[in-house]
């Protein structure tokens, strides 16, 4: 008995163990655009994630070669819609030919009730193959209904390359001949577009015998979407933010990060229990919440939300419009945020600007010779004629200065003459004559 008794218990081991270690068919989903990719190239992959406990975080992004060696990559995720993201990373010029696996780290679900972590993995080829061009951003999120221009940029890694590309009809440039690539030379290529009646499109790079796609995916505009989304729901008096005005709006350099609480508070007497939060818009592209869900604020609680407005310093510049919103079945709020992002390069050329108008009024100061003039004379002309009409005036003031001198001096050497004193005989003499 005791040997079976000891089998049995091995089996149930070895199906728990397979539980928690082993994937679940389509809880985590990896798409890739690229199999084969030469270093210096950009791999692309979409992931969708079934329900799960938290969202995607790049920490959870790890690529290891055929060793199980950890290789360095910078990963860039985006979230094109709810537990759908978009990845991709340069691959390291360093990077040695052979196999490598892409693989999705530590992702929790609930299964059955129990809490399980989850993994999933894609295996890609690196293989030295020129030309070798590196293109980022590699994919775009676009709203529905508007206009405006993105930027792609292009890098040679090896040789000079040409290259062309192809463009959806809701899109334009002006380029007319095929452009080039010159090797360790970044290009950058402007279209406009106008997502009146888009839907998902491609911008098809092709140079040499290889091919780049692009993505652009549109996002639904709010009257599109209404009916199924949280936006449009009634606002409770139940839940309230502690934001001036109800929005949060703020600015910052691209290359900054900004982080602390928004408080809301339960002004009821009663606990509101699993409320979902959600950033509408495209906030997500810049702002990290800690979790999706809120399970419980006490009655009457102020309770803060820990926000991280660019977090990786990695956004692009622009306008980032939309709700950070709270609900559950019965409550619902919503705060509008509003995040301005823009180049360092700008501010500090304002700046450079700044000092240099700065330096030259020192310099003006400093090199002006007509101190005398402007104490007596207080110039408040107008067109420009003031250092012309001052260089003439300087002689003028110099001749009435140095009249007034001589005067004094003629003055004080000038007095009065002596009156001589008579005796008192020569007043008789002049009296009887």
């Amino acid at each position: 008995m005791k040997p079976r008794l000891l089998t049995i218990l091995i089996f149930l081991l070895f199906i728990f163990h397979a539980q928690v270690v082993y994937p679940q068919e389509d809880l985590i989903t990896i798409t890739p655009y690229n199999s084969e990719i030469s270093p210096g190239e950009v791999y692309q992959a979409e992931i969708t994630i079934s329900n799960p406990v938290a969202k995607l975080k790049k920490q959870n992004i790890k690529v290891y070669s055929a060793g199980n060696i950890t290789q360095a990559i910078s990963p860039f995720l985006g979230e094109i819609e709810q537990n759908h993201y978009f990845l991709y990373f340069e691959i390291p010029v360093s990077t040695e030919e052979g196999e490598y696996f892409l693989r999705i780290e530590d992702q929790s679900f609930i299964i059955d009730n129990v809490l399980k972590v989850m993994e999933e993995e894609r295996q890609f080829t690196v293989l030295h193959s020129e030309p070798s061009v590196s293109i980022t951003p590699a994919y775009f999120k676009l709203s529905s209904k508007q206009s405006g221009q993105i930027t792609v940029n292009a890098v040679a890694k090896d040789i000079q390359t040409q290259i062309e590309f192809s463009i959806p009809d809701y899109m334009s440039h002006s380029y007319i001949t095929n452009q080039y690539l010159n090797p360790d030379s970044l290009r950058k290529f402007n279209f406009n577009y106008n997502t009146e009646n888009a839907s998902f499109g491609e911008i098809v790079f092709s140079y040499s015998s290889k091919k780049f796609t692009v993505p652009i995916f549109i996002e639904q505009s709010t009257e599109e979407h209404e009916n199924t989304t949280e936006e449009n729901k009634p606002e409770t008096n139940s839940i309230v933010f502690l934001v001036t005005d109800n929005i949060l709006d703020r600015k910052l350099k691209n290359t900054e990060s900004l982080e602390g609480n928004v408080n809301i508070k339960n002004t009821l007497e009663n606990s509101i229990d699993y409320l979902n939060m959600q950033l509408t818009g495209n906030l997500s592209r810049v702002i990290l919440l800690p979790s999706e869900t809120i399970y419980n604020i006490t009655p009457l609680v102020t309770f803060p939300i820990f926000l991280k407005i660019n977090p990786d310093k990695t956004a692009e510049e622009g306008i980032y419009d939309g709700y950070l919103i709270l609900s559950n079945n019965d409550y619902t709020a919503k705060l509008q945020v509003h995040i301005e992002i823009y180049k360092e390069e700008e501010t500090q050329q304002k700046e450079e600007t700044e000092i240099i108008d700065t330096n030259i009024g020192v310099h003006e100061e400093i090199s002006d010779g007509n101190e005398v003039v402007d104490n007596i004379i207080p110039w408040n002309l107008s067109g420009g004629f003031e250092d012309e009409v001052k260089s003439s005036a300087s002689p003028f003031i110099f001749i009435i200065v140095l009249f007034l001198v001589l005067s004094i001096i003629i003055f004080l050497l000038s007095g009065k003459k002596k009156t001589q004193k008579k005796s008192f005989q020569q007043l008789m003499k002049e009296n009887k004559r």
